[in-house]
């Protein structure tokens, strides 16, 4: 029995724009505002945790892993 861990394949482009953003990010956050750093801080974890938690239901459901 296999696992599927994922809806479709993913692209390496996709992989090198994630890539791409977080450096992005990185070389940003020196001109960044304490509030800025905050609210960008806050929406990247406010994702994170919907993707876990999308991926907690499909696991429960026996559709996915989980990421974690």
């Amino acid at each position: 029995m296999t696992t599927k861990t994922t809806k479709k394949p993913i692209s390496p482009l996709a992989l090198e724009e994630a890539k791409d953003a977080v450096t992005k990010l990185k070389s940003i956050k020196p001109f960044l505002t304490p509030a800025d750093e905050e609210t960008l801080g806050i929406l990247i974890d406010k994702e994170l945790v919907s993707n876990l938690s999308k991926s907690l239901i499909e696991a429960k459901l026996g559709k996915y892993e989980p990421v974690l």
